[in-house]
C-alpha cells in the first residue's frame, strides 16, 4: 500500500533557494525548503478503528493513538524513512511499512483514514505545507474532511464559507483570520450539517479543524468536528 500525498504550495520554491526568510501566501515568515529540519504529527481518522502506534523506521513515535485524537508536531531531519501504523504495542498491522521523505522546511500531516467497514479502504494519507511562523496578530485555519461516506462539505467561518466542496481526503490551505471568538459550522448542499460552534482561535497559531466520523445516520460514529491548534 502506498501513501497517498497532497501537497500544498504556498510559496514560490525557485525564489526560495536564494533566500534566508520569504513571505508566504497566508503572510507568515516561511522557512525555506532545505533548512535541514522536517515537523510532521499524526491525526487518527479511521471510524471504528482501534488505538494505534505510529512507528518510524520501526521506533514508535506516537503511542495508543485514539480515534479523533491528533498528536502534537514532531522535528525530525530531512531524509527517508520507513512509516507504518500497528496495533498498540506491534500486535497486528494496520498499515504496512512504506518509504517516506521528509524534506527539510515542510509541515507534514499523517493520517490514517478509512473506514473498519472497508468502504472505503483504511489506508494512509499525508498532507504537507511549507513550514512558516504565525503573524501574531493573526489566527491561521486549515480545514480537512476525513468523513469516508460524506458528499462534498463546505466550511464556514463567521457565515462566511471559506472552504467549498470539499471531498472525502480533501483539505483548504490555511487561511488568516481575526483575533477573538469565531462560530464554525460544516455544511452539505448549504445545509449546515455541524455546529455552529463557539469557538476561541487563538493568534500566532495554526489551527486545524477535522471532520470525523460518517454520514451514516445509523452509524454508531456520527460526524464530528475537531479542532487541534498548533504553533
Amino acid at each position: 500500500m502506498m501513501f497517498r500525498k497532497l501537497a500544498l504550495t504556498l510559496l514560490a520554491f525557485a525564489g526560495l533557494q536564494m533566500m534566508v526568510v520569504a513571505q508566504s501566501e497566508t503572510g507568515g515568515l516561511a522557512i525555506p525548503p532545505g533548512t535541514g529540519m522536517a515537523k510532521y504529527r499524526f491525526i487518527h481518522a479511521a471510524p471504528g478503528l482501534v488505538n494505534v502506534d505510529v512507528r518510524l523506521d520501526r521506533k514508535t513515535v506516537f503511542y495508543g493513538m485514539a480515534y479523533t485524537r491528533a498528536s502534537q508536531y514532531k522535528s525530525v531531519p530531512a531524509g527517508s524513512y520507513l512509516l507504518d501504523v500497528t496495533t498498540v504495542h506491534g500486535a497486528t498491522t494496520i498499515i504496512p511499512t512504506e518509504p517516506v521523505s521528509f524534506s527539510g522546511g515542510i509541515d507534514y500531516t499523517i493520517l490514517v483514514t478509512g473506514s473498519v467497514s472497508g468502504e472505503p479502504v483504511i489506508e494512509p494519507l499525508i498532507l504537507e505545507i511549507p513550514s512558516y511562523k504565525v503573524p501574531y496578530a493573526e489566527a491561521h485555519v486549515m480545514f480537512i474532511n476525513t468523513s469516508p461516506d460524506a458528499p462534498p462539505l463546505d466550511f464556514v467561518l463567521d457565515g462566511s464559507v471559506e472552504a467549498a466542496g470539499v471531498p472525502y481526503q480533501g483539505f483548504e490551505p490555511p487561511f488568516a483570520v481575526g483575533r477573538g471568538w469565531h462560530f464554525a459550522e460544516v455544511r452539505a448542499a448549504g445545509v449546515t450539517i455541524l455546529g455552529p460552534y463557539r469557538c476561541a482561535l487563538p493568534t500566532g497559531r495554526k489551527n486545524t479543524f477535522v471532520v470525523f466520523g460518517t454520514w451514516d445516520a445509523t452509524d454508531a460514529l456520527p460526524m464530528s468536528l475537531g479542532l487541534f491548534g498548533s504553533q
